[in-house]
């Protein structure tokens, strides 16, 4: 609890809190088996959300691992170089959403709900979109309302404009982009010198997607991961 009320002193308004789905209640009732993983976990959350709303924070939820995971990166708890995006069990992420979402529907502190972090780019733009639609319906029917709780659903290593081409996030109430800005990743980030990192860092060019594309587009994003760290040059 030192820590959420350390954020709030130091001025900050709210805590991203990333959990597995290995670590959700009721995932057995899927046909689930969370194997080595250690779960279930919900207590801690639910611990987290309390000191959140105690200390007066509010709550970004993050599902950053799915049934069959997302992607092959170890950011997903488990690198995998053979995953094909055939594995990843959208069906139960499905599910598992809404149940996260009908045991903080009620909790004040939850302002944003993230669906999935950083889904990879092999998975068609359709699918992803249509899993997308599908999490939002899931999370909606379950009491978390638009106006209420923000929905954040991740452009990760993408084109905006394939999602914009699968018409999303048309229609939805509530919705923006997810996007991460890193500039200590891959070679070109070496190139740059101190000051123009600076400029990088202001204007949110040169990333995948970056800000000017979502202003492009006419779209809303919000930046749930950046860094500080820079390339070693």
């Amino acid at each position: 609890k030192l820590d959420f009320q350390m954020i709030k002193e130091m001025g900050f308004n709210s805590v991203r809190i990333p959990f597995g789905w290995w670590c959700v209640d009721g995932i057995e009732s899927l046909g689930l088996s969370r194997g080595a993983l250690v779960g279930p976990a919900m207590s801690l959350l639910d611990q987290a959300v309390a000191w959140a709303s105690e200390t007066g924070l509010k709550v970004i939820l993050d599902l950053h691992s799915a049934p069959g995971f997302q992607s092959g990166h170890q950011a997903t708890g488990k690198s995998d170089a053979a995953w094909k995006w055939q594995n990843w069990n959208i069906p139960a992420t499905v599910a598992i959403l809404g149940l996260v979402a009908k045991r903080y529907s009620g909790s004040s502190a939850v302002a944003a709900f993230c669906v999935i972090n950083e889904p990879s780019n092999q998975v068609p733009a359709s699918v992803l979109c249509g899993f997308y639609r599908d999490a939002a319906a899931a999370i909606r029917g379950a009491g978390m309302l638009a106006g209420k709780v923000t929905l954040l659903f991740p452009a990760y290593q993408r084109s905006l404009q394939e999602l914009k081409d699968q018409n999303f996030p048309g229609g939805l109430q509530d919705a923006v982009l997810d996007i991460h800005l890193y500039q200590c990743f891959d070679q070109p980030w070496s190139w740059l010198g101190a000051e123009e990192h600076l400029a990088r860092a202001s204007d949110g060019k040169c990333h995948w997607p970056g800000l000017p594309e979502c202003q492009d587009l006419g779209v809303e994003a919000a930046i749930t991961e950046w860094s500080l760290r820079l390339p070693d040059w």
